[in-house]
């Protein structure tokens, strides 16, 4: 049983950031009533401390270059229209509106598009909007880009990098589970492939 006690010394560690564990997490997320308010309040006083009381936002446009796709994940939306590959120039058009401070760029698993097309797309924007945010291409594409490239993964992200990408989104996960994702995803990347682009990322400064 959670009591008193344990919640008070799990969110004090929470406070002084510090991990506080699975088993600690999974508790705070069984509380109930008043209890919740406690984690609410110190979730609160945590971001005060970290980010403060400003809040921002970003212009973010969302740029799917193909939607042609080796995949057949049971929920994609790509099926149900004409197949299409963007050039360069038309992804570039897209991020070119004055008011966007961000773009992210993703698309189906195109076995045509070489790594030089991601490449070029992203230093395209760059040399027309150095000061865009560039949140791009899935785990699943960075291994899509490695496996047509020859290249690893950790090369393909520092050419990215490089090129001027400044995030990476975490899709392709859909459910961590791959017994989940060998009926709903079968031919995308295993849970510790995705897992292991993602830590390559952020080891080389890619959140």
């Amino acid at each position: 049983m959670y009591n008193d006690v344990s919640i008070d010394e799990t969110l004090a560690r929470a406070l002084d950031s510090h991990e506080i564990g699975c088993e600690d997490a999974q508790a705070l997320l069984g509380l109930r009533g008043s209890d919740v308010f406690r984690v609410c309040i110190a979730a609160d006083s945590l971001r005060k401390t970290l980010v403060g009381d400003v809040v921002t936002y970003v212009v973010n446009r969302n740029i799917n270059f193909t939607n042609m796709c080796t995949g057949t994940c049971r929920f994609c939306g790509f099926k149900d229209s004409e197949p299409y590959l963007l050039t360069e120039d038309e992804v570039v058009q897209r991020a070119m509106s004055p008011e966007l401070t961000e773009v992210c760029i993703q698309g189906g698993l195109n076995p045509s598009v070489p790594l030089e097309y991601y490449i070029g797309i992203v230093e395209a924007i760059k040399e027309q909007r150095p000061e865009l945010h560039i949140h791009a291409f899935s785990p699943a594409e960075v291994d899509h880009m490695a496996k047509t490239s020859g290249q690893t993964h950790g090369s393909v992200i520092r050419e990215l990098k490089k090129a001027g990408l400044g995030s990476m989104p975490g899709t392709a996960a859909e459910i961590l589970v791959d017994s989940v994702r060998s009926v709903i995803c079968p031919d995308k990347i295993d849970t510790a492939t995705w897992e292991k682009i993602i830590r390559e990322a952020h080891g080389q400064g890619i959140p």
